[in-house]
């Protein structure tokens, strides 16, 4: 589970403005308040309790896929049957089954 307790951060300029305004804060439910109302974190505009871990668990539908691999370590520059890792625009990597 995610941090019900918001982390301390240095000052209110740690993410640049358009973050503040575009991007969603997921905080572990019961946690909304504590971040609310936390330094830096009240600065978010959109503030969204959720039930799962981490950010790693959240799809969203705007990632593209960055890189794809095979098991050697191979740039692919396409799907390859088998086994691929791909690596996504928001960060995420995943193994993908190709038939």
């Amino acid at each position: 589970m995610g941090n019900p307790i918001p982390p301390t951060c240095n000052n209110d300029d740690f993410f640049e403005d358009n973050v503040y305004r575009q991007a969603t804060l997921y905080v572990p439910i019961g946690s909304m308040e504590s971040y609310a109302n936390a330094d830096v974190w009240e600065n978010f505009t959109n503030i969204a309790e959720t039930p799962y871990a981490g950010i790693g668990d959240i799809e969203t539908p705007y990632a593209t896929e960055v890189a794809r691999y095979d098991l050697h370590g191979r740039l692919l520059s396409a799907p390859a049957q088998g086994i691929n890792i791909v690596i996504y625009s928001d960060g995420t990597t995943r193994k993908e089954f190709v038939k």
